[in-house]
């Protein structure tokens, strides 16, 4: 028979390449859900669960590395990989003319731009998600 934790440590594995997981299972209080990066084994984050290790990596790491992706000297549209943390105050230093927050009630991310009259929003659940939204709707307003 098989393990449900198997499958969700094995997606971890597969969505974040960078990182090292390992569960711990504790005779009292459930399974601590562990990941490190290979190459940086002192920070260790732990989780409750598979979910929410993923949204604690998200937050610790989410600046996509560009690979001429960000830079559109790549003729691809291959998914970035992660090596930096993304926050709200990244993005609004990134993003001057936007307004960035985090509605914690729905667990999104949202930004906003006025310009005259109009009026651009955006919403994401992840933040480097809104990061490429709000590029790709710069590049569409060129």
């Amino acid at each position: 028979m098989e393990n449900p934790n198997d499958h969700a440590l094995a997606q971890l594995q597969a969505d974040w390449p960078r990182w090292q997981f390992w569960i711990v299972y504790k005779v009292i209080g459930g399974p601590t859900w562990c990941a490190r990066l290979h190459d940086n084994h002192r920070r260790v984050i732990n989780a409750d669960s598979a979910e929410h290790l993923a949204e604690y990596l998200e937050f610790e790491v989410s600046e996509p590395v560009d690979h001429g992706w960000i830079s559109g000297t790549s003729g691809t549209e291959e998914i970035p990989l992660m090596d930096m943390p993304m926050t709200g105050d990244l993005l609004a230093e990134m993003y001057p003319d936007w307004t960035i927050a985090l509605n914690e009630t729905l667990g999104v991310w949202t930004a906003e731009q006025a310009t005259g009259s109009e009026v651009r929003y955006l919403v994401a659940r992840r933040a480097w998600e809104l990061g490429l939204k709000i590029k790709a709707a710069e590049q569409a307003g060129q």
